[in-house]
């Protein structure tokens, strides 16, 4: 199933480093809030094909 952005916010967790990066990538790209979750989402599914407990840095630049 689709996840929204609650179940998003609450099972994507980004550590701090990538969190900060997708935030200023989002800026200066001018991203809307629905294309930065739809990075963090991507992210998401990554993560789980990777087998992360989190969304790194690495697959937040892979995104964007």
């Amino acid at each position: 199933s689709m996840m929204n952005t609650k179940d998003i916010e609450a099972f994507a967790k980004p550590t701090l480093e990538a969190e900060k990066i997708l935030t200023q990538s989002a800026e200066k790209l001018g991203l809307s809030p629905r294309a930065y979750h739809r990075v963090k989402r991507l992210a998401r599914t990554n993560d789980v094909f990777d087998n992360f407990s989190v969304i790194t840095t690495k697959q937040i630049l892979e995104e964007i």
